[in-house]
């Protein structure tokens, strides 16, 4: 009878520890949301003056697309002393950091791109440009702190990260070259992301981010314009370009309702929903007086808009060549570049970790892309789904309207934390759905 009863007991004992141990690991998982969302705001917090610090050393020394050297070294360096995986070298002086958690789960990546841009304008603030004619004048430098503030506060939680994040450190992005250079370097190759995400400054109110379901920014198409005749052209060249410039929707990026502008982007069914935006310039004259060429971009809101576009812009240079018996020829850059599209499904989905890391109403939903600016982000959303989320960088109280490429760009550097607290919670929000 002995052996009987105590194969039982045995059985059960294991049976009463399997239980217990699922339902410790229950509990583990019932509190992971809140209290690794907990440790996610307070390790954020925490970092807030190490983050200013790493953007304004960046901001103080920019460096063009394609001569990232310094602020790639920096950036390898702190993810080297997370103990990342650190590869350095990708798509020229693009790094990447590789972050595997304790718990089994998919693979997601996060982009901050790292160039600045030329610009004559430094500022008065401490942290002004020490490289004469080159500023961050877009926010590249926030990406970084950004992007090194969630590697860090994923790092403090590692053991409870279901899976792996890649953080790519893109350089020349103001070039429209450093996303396929990476790309071209198998960056999404192994290991492989599912989905990828990203954050970029925009003039919105810090402590905000603008959440775009398909919507993002527009692509562009180049074009050129060749008029020949045997008379003087100059003239002529700039009548046609003031045509061409014409068949803009919006006005330019300079206008001083450029706020006014801009608000559209948050309007369903609004004002930018569909627009058209051209820049031309003339080139400069060559040896042959009878011939003159304009070069061109083109915005649009969409491929109908672009398709159209196109047809507008031929009939005004027929139209033109005709009235002023001039030969002309035109034509188009392809492929065009393309336009950057959040996924819909993922920016939703990214609504409720925004708000559970920064507040209720934190989000603002926006229905329409900038027309100023395009993003080689793109070539990555072409690749694997994605979405790039608005940072609130602005601080109208403070003077600061971090309005993208504009002579006194800057940011409240407040949106740093924001967005470490924010993007943090959406990777390990996405990697806990998608395991």
């Amino acid at each position: 009878m002995k052996q009987p009863f105590l194969f039982l007991f045995c059985h059960l004992l294991i049976a009463y520890i399997i239980l217990v141990n699922i339902g410790m690991a229950q509990v583990d998982e019932g509190e992971c949301s809140s209290d690794l969302l907990t440790k996610i705001i307070k390790e954020s917090e925490n970092l807030r003056e190490k983050l200013i610090a790493v953007r304004r050393d960046i901001h103080m020394y920019p460096e063009l697309a394609g001569e990232e050297k310094r602020t790639s070294k920096i950036i390898a360096q702190w993810l080297s002393d997370l103990g990342l995986d650190v590869r350095t070298g990708v798509g020229g002086y693009g790094v990447v950091g590789i972050l595997r958690g304790g718990r089994e789960g998919p693979v997601v990546a996060y982009r901050a791109d790292m160039d600045a841009f030329r610009s004559e304008v430094v500022g008065d603030v401490p942290y002004r440009s020490r490289v004469k004619g080159v500023k961050h004048v877009c926010g590249h430098d926030v990406h970084v702190a950004v992007g090194l503030g969630i590697a860090s506060v994923l790092t403090s939680i590692r053991a409870h990260v279901p899976g792996t994040v890649l953080f790519i450190f893109q350089p020349a992005e103001e070039t429209a070259q450093g996303a396929r250079m990476m790309l071209a370097d198998g960056v999404l190759k192994d290991p492989a992301p599912e989905a990828i995400f990203a954050v970029h400054t925009a003039p919105l109110p810090v402590g905000t981010l603008g959440v775009g379901p398909g919507v993002g920014l527009p692509g562009f198409e180049l074009f050129k314009i060749t008029l020949e005749a045997e008379k003087d052209l100059d003239t002529l060249a700039e009548q046609a370009l003031t045509a061409i410039r014409a068949l803009s929707s919006v006005p330019s990026a300079d206008d001083p309702k450029i706020d006014e502008i801009l608000s559209g982007i948050a309007v369903k069914n609004g004002p930018l929903e569909e627009f058209t935006f051209i820049l031309g310039w003339l080139e400069p004259a060559q040896e042959n007086p009878n011939t003159r060429s304009i070069q061109g971009l083109a915005r649009c809101s969409g491929a109908d808009v672009f398709s159209l576009t196109r047809k507008r812009l031929k009939k005004i240079v027929e139209d033109f060549a005709q009235e002023h018996k001039v030969k002309f020829s035109i034509a188009f850059q392809e492929p065009r570049f393309p336009d950057m599209r959040s996924d819909p499904k993922l920016a939703r989905a990214a609504v409720a970790p925004i708000e559970a890391a920064v507040g209720e109403g934190s989000v603002i939903m926006l229905y329409a892309s900038i027309p100023y600016f395009s993003e080689d982000f793109a070539f990555f959303l072409e690749r694997i789904p994605g979405a790039m989320f608005w940072l609130g960088a602005a601080n109208p109280e403070r003077g600061i309207t971090a309005l993208n490429h504009s002579p006194d760009y800057d940011v409240d550097e407040e949106s740093i934390v924001i967005g470490t607290k924010a993007m943090s919670n959406v990777l390990l929000n996405y990697l806990e759905q998608h395991r």
